[in-house]
């Protein structure tokens, strides 16, 4: 394997660990980060959140619980944590102008959000604990793909 210091893009599919692996805060070069369907469990570490050159982080469908992370690296363009079981209010640094990022599927609340102002109005019927498909639609947008 290449010096960890050189690395630029790490994609695991079927990953033999139930977490996210410690190692990873040691490849300081590292720019695409793809842990995705994986279930992978546990917290994300603080440290992921961090990494300098990292600019592309993909954690969807997995298991991951806890809370995002208050602070992120500067370099950290697009983030996909979405069909986890991710909870608490979402931080101030979501409200950046052109960050892609895919929060659906977790359990979030978006009503003592700071940055409900900037989400858009339907994201809330896309988090696991909202009931839009029961009774009556709560929710005026649709989500269907035709």
């Amino acid at each position: 394997m290449k010096n960890k210091n050189t690395v630029g893009c790490i994609y695991y599919r079927v990953l033999s660990s139930v977490s996210i692996p410690s190692n990873i805060i040691y490849y300081k070069s590292l720019q695409h980060l793809d842990l995705s369907f994986n279930n992978i469990s546990g917290q994300i570490p603080i440290s992921l959140f961090n990494l300098s050159s990292l600019a592309y982080l993909f954690l969807g469908n997995n298991k991951l619980n806890g809370t995002l992370l208050a602070e992120k690296g500067p370099r950290l363009l697009n983030i996909d944590v979405s069909n986890n079981n991710l909870s608490s209010s979402l931080p101030s640094w979501i409200q950046q102008q052109n960050l892609p990022f895919n929060l659906v599927a977790n359990n979030f609340n978006l009503e003592s959000s700071n940055s409900s102002s900037v989400l858009p109005y339907g994201l809330n019927c896309l988090q696991r604990n909202f009931p839009c498909n029961r009774g009556f639609g709560i929710c005026k947008y649709n989500f269907s793909i035709s």
